[in-house]
């Protein structure tokens, strides 16, 4: 399962499912992920199947529609991350008074590709202290 989790989509593409109710078609997945190649959705997808994070369910005909669910368990542990998320963005309001919006801001969720295109840079540049 940790193999599934390591994939630069993984956490977007549960997040979208998700937020789409637990079901999508890879059509929709595609579109409301943004960025995502065909290629690439597949094998986010393909591993997610294998890991048991989400099923894929094949409509009545051969040809029929496609459609990918999150799985009940990932469900659940994404509800509460997300109550997690609004307590810890709450407690850290209530406790930093009038700078609360400017500085809660890390709490807000960031996707994929926003991180890796704005964190990452900043953080290979970062220069660390010469052990004493």
């Amino acid at each position: 399962m940790s193999s599934a989790l390591t994939g630069r989509w993984t956490f977007l593409v549960l997040e979208t499912l998700y937020l789409a109710g637990g079901t999508s078609r890879f059509r929709e997945l595609q579109r409301k992920v943004g960025g995502i190649s065909n290629r690439e959705l597949a094998r986010c997808l393909t591993n997610l199947i294998q890991a048991s994070l989400i099923k894929r369910v094949a409509g009545a005909q051969s040809d029929g529609p496609v459609a990918y669910l999150i799985a009940p368990e990932v469900e659940q542990l994404l509800q509460k991350l997300e109550e997690v998320a609004r307590w810890s963005k709450s407690t850290r309001s209530a406790s930093l008074g009038s700078k609360t919006e400017k500085s809660a801001s890390w709490l807000d969720p960031i996707s994929a590709r926003q991180w890796s295109e704005s964190a990452l840079p900043r953080a290979a540049n970062v220069e660390l202290p010469s052990p004493s």
